[in-house]
């Protein structure tokens, strides 16, 4: 007990992070940043293929602001060539509805009673509506070529996704952990010791040496170079998620592009990803329903290397002891739509809210895991959404999932959740894609004029593609 009366746990004084790729070197800054007391250690691991959020990161519209975590903004990232826009992902040959779009942001705001979603679905069946994607302010930008990072009305609703080229990343990166006085270990990490409680006692360099910390960051990817040491809590996510090989090849066309492609297959799905510097396409696909020759020659293209491991699913508990386990080494969500790296940062950002004292209060632990597992478990309800009514699990392998269908189907609302990376706009743009409809209108759509309303719908369409035909390009933005 302090003069005051208060009682002042002791603060942390070290923290190590384990891992080479780009979530633990951002983990690493932003502990830095956020712990300005304590020293900051990187042990450097290997980057394991399935190491997806490291290889192809990938900061969907919802995580955009993470870079503040790391002290800047992704719009300086866009500027520096760090990343790219992209403002859609677009699917073929996809149950049900065959092809769709979902573009980043939401859809444009319009004069009227309720959601411009929900009155699209009331007007739908009864007159010439524009399609739903054509509502969205980034469908126009995309149609058009161009782009802006703040664009204003009638394009003010559009956002975008940033796909980041991993090594330009690190080059970033590199100067800002050292000015931040993050310390690289003398050599790579060797093995970890445990205390006869389960907790990290010390790590083990291949020099020799030994490191201890006050707070231990498994940021290794699916190795779980520490996490797994002393645990089998894995929960298993392929029911859902059932893709568990990947083959990756460079893209034949190196056109610049703000769209990421998928394409359903027999077996899994293909996709074509635009990343900076180096655009690559991508085969998922089920082992055990298709061998990698098949795989391979889908792909049709030189591979980069052989079949990746996939295994998607989380940790019962990421955080355990004195050892937090961030990224894939605590979460697989497989490469659909790229989550891994944006869900990575929101652990990371819910890591330095509950930040602790040196002796870890078990309530902080405790709540950490219940919040990070809520929010990958919600996570992973919005990537089966993208087949809710293809393969994979049903709806009722996954209650909060099986919730939301219900109530969009009854009148297109949505049930809350606390822990959610989608957007209500993502989660519309997902279902209303594949077809899913409500099945009556409510209050205040019901009564509204679906005549009037599609007429408006036109002109608001309208306005959106002759505003974004007027902004830059991005290969000008660029040059700028």
């Amino acid at each position: 007990m302090t003069a005051t009366g208060v009682n002042r746990a002791p603060a942390l004084r070290s923290v190590v992070v384990v891992g080479h790729g780009v979530v633990a070197r951002t983990a690493a800054l932003a502990l830095a940043r956020g712990t300005p007391g304590a020293s900051v250690t990187l042990v450097p691991a290997p980057i394991a293929p399935g190491a997806l959020a490291d290889w192809f990161p990938t900061l969907l519209a919802s995580g955009r602001d993470a870079p503040q975590l790391w002290g800047t903004t992704g719009d300086a990232l866009l500027r520096a060539g760090v990343a790219t826009p992209r403002l859609a992902a677009a699917f073929d040959a996809w149950p049900r509805n065959g092809r769709w779009l979902h573009p980043e942001g939401s859809p444009t705001r319009m004069a009227g009673p309720g959601a411009t979603h929900a009155r699209w679905m009331n007007a739908e069946p009864h007159a010439d509506v524009p399609t739903f994607e054509a509502m969205f302010p980034a469908t126009a930008m995309l149609d058009a070529g161009t782009f802006a990072i703040e664009p204003s009305a009638p394009l003010a609703e559009a956002d975008h996704a940033l796909c980041l080229d991993p090594r330009r990343l690190v080059e970033w990166l590199s100067p800002r952990l050292r000015a931040a006085g993050v310390v690289t270990a003398s050599a790579p990490f060797a093995r970890v010791t445990l205390d006869g409680r389960g907790r990290v006692d010390a790590i083990q360099l291949h020099d020799g040496c030994a490191i201890t910390g006050d707070l231990i960051v498994d940021a290794s990817g699916p190795p779980a170079l520490i996490a797994g040491a002393s645990r089998t809590d894995w929960l298993d996510w392929s029911d859902p998620l059932p893709e568990d090989r990947m083959l990756i090849a460079a893209a034949t066309d190196q056109t610049p592009s703000m769209v990421d492609r998928y394409r359903l297959l027999p077996f899994g799905w293909d996709a074509s990803w635009p990343f900076p510097v180096r655009p690559l396409r991508a085969v998922a696909y089920r082992g055990g329903s298709c061998t990698d020759d098949d795989a391979r020659a889908a792909l049709g293209a030189d591979l980069d290397s052989g079949a990746i491991p996939i295994a998607p699913g989380r940790r019962a508990e990421a955080w355990r002891g004195n050892c937090v386990a961030i990224g894939e080494a605590s979460v697989q969500p497989g490469p659909l739509r790229l989550a891994g790296f944006t869900l990575a940062q929101a652990q990371l950002s819910l890591l330095l809210d509950l930040l602790p004292a040196r002796d870890m209060p078990r309530s902080i632990v405790t709540a950490y895991n219940v919040r990070a597992a809520a929010r990958a478990d919600r996570l992973r309800d919005w990537l089966a959404a993208h087949r809710c009514e293809g393969a994979g699990a049903t709806p009722n392998d996954l209650p909060a999932l099986a919730a939301t269908l219900t109530r969009f189907r009854r009148n297109g609302g949505l049930p809350h959740f606390d822990e959610e990376t989608a957007s209500e706009a993502a989660w519309h743009a997902v279902l209303i894609g594949q077809g899913v409809r409500a099945a009556r209108a409510v209050p205040p759509v019901i009564g509204d004029d679906t005549r009037l309303f599609a007429m408006a719908a036109r002109a608001a369409a309208a306005r959106m593609v002759e505003a974004a035909g007027a902004l830059p390009s991005l290969s000008e933005l660029r040059n700028r």
